[in-house]
């Protein structure tokens, strides 16, 4: 599934990778919230490690905002 540009949303919203998509993903355990669900993905597949503090990876929480 493709996510497609949310042009509503601040700059301190988006992915830090991509740019185009909504934070909606956590990396555990640091709790870090800086990456779209399918980056946060690609992360965790291809260097599990948080794009912030570097630190290790054990998963990720897909957050949902009401």
């Amino acid at each position: 599934r493709r996510q497609e540009l949310d042009r509503s949303s601040e700059d301190g919203e988006l992915c830090i990778i991509c740019l185009q998509s909504r934070r909606g993903s956590a990396f555990v355990p640091c709790g870090h919230l800086v990456c779209c669900v399918r980056c946060a993905q690609n992360v965790q597949d291809i260097n599990p490690k948080c794009p912030m503090c570097r630190h290790d990876i054990d998963g990720i929480l897909r957050v949902y905002e009401t």
